[in-house]
């Protein structure tokens, strides 16, 4: 028995419109587009030139494999690695100059031992858990977590900082967890701490809460058809 054979053919231009019309939708905020999962079915490469060619700032991918497939690809645009690593994949995240997502020493730490081994700083970003339960820092551990790195890890720069919300649909429990968001950031900035990159908004969130766009959206699928 032959087994069907189908295809999607994707147009690139039209990602492109919806690209630009975000951008236009979120005025100066910065836009990473999440190209995860092959850009959900969509082409990870094409994909994410096609979006930093119409203005995104950031490229989200779920794992390091495909921060790796991007660089080898000439993708030079930053990188989030929007799953926690390992402390045995530090390695390549330095190597290829990836940004991690952060909540655990461990990982750190391995980040900083390579990052002084080669001499450079990698950023990272840190994720805080205000409610959705996968995992990342709970609020009231996070300003100690910065303290702890900003003093013994000297070849990392905590670039940005970031939440994910459980049900962005859900208004009374998204500014729930914003709230919660923004007291850490009110914490760090009390201590010191200014963090460059704060972002908390999904596709979802990005249309339905202006206010809570912040210095970066995190689109996914408002990017594609």
């Amino acid at each position: 028995m032959i087994s069907p054979i189908s295809w999607f053919d994707i147009n690139l231009d039209v990602i492109a419109e919806n690209i630009q019309n975000i951008k236009t939708y979120i005025g100066k905020t910065k836009l990473l587009a999440v190209v995860k999962a092959n850009a959900y079915g969509h082409g990870i490469v094409p994909v994410s030139v096609c979006a930093i060619e119409n203005g995104a700032d950031y490229i989200g991918v779920s794992n390091l494999e495909e921060g790796v497939l991007l660089r080898q690809n000439g993708i030079e645009a930053p990188i989030l690695l929007l799953n926690s690593i390992l402390p045995e994949q530090a390695q390549e995240v330095v190597r290829f100059g990836l940004t991690a997502t952060v909540c655990s020493f461990d990982v750190v730490q391995a980040i900083n031992e390579i990052s002084t081994k080669l001499k450079t700083r990698a950023c990272i970003h840190i994720k805080v858990d205000t409610g959705f339960g996968r995992f990342g820092i709970l609020p009231e551990h996070a300003l100690e977590f910065v303290k702890i790195i900003s003093s013994n890890f000297s070849n990392i720069e905590i670039e940005g900082i970031y939440t994910h919300f459980s049900s962005a649909n859900n208004e009374t429990i998204t500014r729930r967890q914003f709230n919660k968001f923004m007291s850490v950031i009110e914490q760090f900035e009390g201590a010191g701490f200014n963090i460059q990159i704060r972002h908390a908004c999904n596709s979802a969130a990005t249309l339905k809460y202006p206010d809570m766009h912040l210095v970066m959206v995190r689109v996914g699928n408002l990017m594609y058809p």
